[in-house]
């Protein structure tokens, strides 16, 4: 997994991920609080090789929106070929 972004950056409603694959993964985006705590989990599923979006709406898990605040997202990527996994840990900004 490269070129990893969230887009836009501050995130004020809707935003995407987006990234490049090497190989065909199952893909798994986490949201997590300053803190540790996850928020949101996103099960992307199969996602071929080269660019990928993934859409993400803004809210956690129980459909809230978030507060302002700068938060943590992880993507791992699990090889379809040999079932390897790399994850990137990026940070994100909620700005409303």
């Amino acid at each position: 997994i490269e070129n990893v972004l969230i887009y836009p950056n501050p995130v004020s409603e809707n935003a995407h991920f987006t990234f490049n694959l090497t190989n065909d993964a199952d893909v798994v985006v986490n949201i997590y609080t300053v803190r540790g705590r996850r928020i949101r989990s996103i099960n992307a599923g199969f996602q071929r090789r080269g660019y990928n979006q993934i859409f993400w709406d803004g809210r956690d898990q129980d459909g809230d929106r978030l507060a302002n605040n700068t938060y943590f997202y992880k993507i791992r990527a699990i090889s379809k070929d040999d079932q390897s996994s790399k994850e990137v840990i990026e940070k994100l900004v909620i700005y409303r």
